[in-house]
């Protein structure tokens, strides 16, 4: 019994302590479960920043889905890319989240997804939806974004 108390016990202090692989294995299952936001702060009021994210995201190809100023979000899709085999598919969707800032300004706020289409799926058109926390859209996103509201308004 003492035997199996003390492996329990090295058990829970190597989950709880964890090794370097196994924080990454944390971040990864927690960014699938509970995504967060890449925040960007911006120092232009919430329409104007609105506006200019949405210039951002006509220039990466987006389509607009939903959202307004006055809500304070967005949401986008990219185009439908074909993937191997004959019923895949492969989407990527934006959201965008804008919140007043702190320290005056707007925080914009941005998460992208990938959206995949297999033979696996359950239904046609029904895929899995994953968070790209690590995505390099993020920084054209937001460089599309101030070079949006560094343009003189029309």
């Amino acid at each position: 019994m003492k035997k199996i108390s003390a492996l329990l016990l090295a058990a829970i202090v190597l989950a709880v302590t964890g090794c370097e692989s196994g924080s990454r294995f944390q971040t990864a299952f927690r960014e699938r479960i509970s995504p967060t936001f890449r925040p960007h702060v911006v120092k232009a009021e919430q329409k104007p920043a609105y506006e200019a994210a949405r210039v951002a995201m006509k220039k990466m190809n987006f389509t607009f889905t939903s959202g307004g100023a006055a809500q304070g979000k967005m949401e986008a899709i990219s185009a439908l890319q074909t993937g191997e085999g004959p019923r895949a598919a492969r989407q990527v969707s934006l959201s965008v989240k804008l919140a007043p800032a702190a320290n005056g300004g707007t925080e914009v706020s941005a998460m992208f997804f990938e959206i995949l289409e297999n033979e696996f799926s359950k239904r046609d058109g029904s895929g899995t939806s994953t968070p790209m926390p690590d995505s390099p859209l993020y920084e054209v996103f937001f460089r599309h974004l101030d070079a949006a509201l560094a343009q003189p308004a029309e």
